[in-house]
């Protein structure tokens, strides 16, 4: 991957999004309010209702006239400020999703359950996260490049393990295959209480590839030049 700074492509708002879900008891509502930094999704539906949002737009239409290549690096992040609600079954499901809708084959997305056991779809991790310190506030981030794909917890206290991190590889085409098409996802299981997720922030930023910066110097350099000219 490049040594450098993603560019941002996504900033999760009520405009851009589309709310998910499993369809499960759905005799209340899937609500999300406010403004980008400051948003607040809410499901007040019937118990085993999975729920959340994923961004409208894949990374592909997101990048415009360019499209995701081998050589590119892909960061989907969030950021809770506070989680009130449940830890069950599916409980927090985050990262990258081929579709706006409840569990599309092929998503790579990380799951929080019941215990603050952390798993990829039906691996599990090895280790466990301490709840309280998930409810005031967590944040992960996905990264992914044509090697492989990891997804980094911040603000946690591990219950088991050594490190709060989960990684895996890539072969052939599969990351350009899928995350090219790829969505932001954010969902939560809800049980016995509502589900509220106060996050503050929720985004995807691509790392363009080496040569990308150095075409953008060059044009840069060439601008300067010009400039210069017409100022002598």
């Amino acid at each position: 991957a490049a040594s450098a700074h993603a560019q941002s492509i996504f900033d999760a708002s009520t405009s851009n999004t589309t709310i998910i879900s499993n369809n499960a008891s759905a005799t209340g509502s899937n609500t999300l309010t406010g403004s980008p930094g400051s948003l607040v999704f809410t499901n007040t539906n019937g118990n085993n209702n999975s729920s959340g949002f994923a961004s409208t737009a894949d990374i592909d239409t997101l990048l415009g006239v360019d499209s995701l290549t081998a050589a590119d690096t892909v960061t989907i992040e969030t950021t809770l400020t506070s989680y009130v609600g449940p830890y069950y079954s599916n409980g927090i499901e985050f990262g990258m999703s081929t579709a706006t809708s409840f569990r599309r084959a092929g998503s790579l997305l990380v799951t929080i359950t019941t215990g603050g056991l952390v798993r990829i779809g039906a691996g599990i991790a090895d280790f466990t996260l301490n709840l309280a310190s998930v409810s005031d506030g967590f944040g992960v981030t996905l990264t992914a490049d044509n090697a492989g794909w990891t997804f980094d917890f911040d603000d946690v206290i591990l219950s088991t393990g050594s490190s709060a991190t989960i990684s895996g590889t890539f072969s052939g085409t599969e990351f350009v295959d899928s995350f090219s098409g790829g969505h932001f996802y954010l969902a939560a299981q809800k049980n016995a209480t509502d589900v509220t997720m106060n996050i503050s922030s929720a985004s995807i930023g691509v790392i363009p590839e080496p040569g990308t910066y150095a075409l953008l110097a060059g044009l840069l350099a060439l601008g300067s030049v010009m400039v210069r000219r017409r100022r002598a």
